[in-house]
């Protein structure tokens, strides 16, 4: 290839990319009056900043895949890519958060890369990111392999018992208060993405918390995939 790539994707996937956006945007009435003054001076410049930051991060994005000899012309005739990244698109135009936009990323690099395509997964993950925080995401990361985590961030393994699961997660190094513990754990349960492990009372075990997996398979595949050219 040799050439600098330009500084946002070939036109041809820009342009899907930009009318994905305008349809998006064209989905919010304009009303007279007060409305129409605030949807002109507060929420149209935010909007159209936020869609400046996702074409700059697939701009970005296709130059990686360049590397891996996925050229803009490849991607511009993948009608399953589109299809993603329009849903991407979605998502990245309704939240602030730097950190989903990079998940984003990530899930559409490895759909790019993928021989055997699974339509089903990336549809279910792109919502995932606009469902969960990146906190979710954290702890999901987590449960993959606890003592691994600890292990990683310098932190000692848990010995005592600890004190409940949000102590556990922050003895992790993860900031999280006692309500919010409760509510990822079982936002992360009823996606089937992790089982955290119960003791005979049926509540939640701290110190199985501490040191045991508790990722199920969808979980372990979700964080394959975000974990794209990483």
């Amino acid at each position: 290839m040799g050439t600098e790539m330009p500084t946002y994707p070939e036109r041809q996937a820009a342009d899907v990319v930009q009318g994905t956006v305008e349809i998006a945007l064209n989905m919010v009435p304009l009303v007279g009056g007060a409305l129409a003054e605030l949807v002109e001076q507060v929420i149209s410049p935010s909007v159209e900043r936020r869609r400046h930051l996702w074409l700059e991060a697939l701009a970005s994005l296709v130059a990686d895949l360049s590397t891996n000899a996925v050229t803009p012309e490849t991607l511009a005739a993948d009608e399953q890519w589109i299809t993603a990244v329009g849903q991407a698109t979605r998502v990245a135009l309704g939240t602030h958060i730097d950190a989903k936009i990079r998940t984003l990323k990530r899930l559409l690099t490895n759909y790019a890369l993928q021989v055997d395509r699974d339509e089903l997964a990336i549809g279910r993950f792109i919502r995932f990111v606009e469902e969960f925080e990146p906190v979710h995401l954290t702890v999901l990361a987590y449960a993959s392999n606890p003592t691994g985590w600890r292990r990683r961030a310098g932190l000692p393994l848990i010995v005592e018992a600890p004190l409940g699961v949000s102590d556990v997660l922050v003895r992790s190094g993860i900031e999280i208060d006692t309500a919010s513990a409760t509510i990822v754990l079982r936002d992360l349960e009823q996606a089937w993405l992790a089982k955290p492990h119960r003791t005979s009372e049926g509540d939640w075990s701290p110190e199985k918390l501490a040191s045991t997996q508790f990722t199920l398979n969808l979980g372990e595949e979700f964080l394959r995939w975000i974990d794209a050219f990483e």
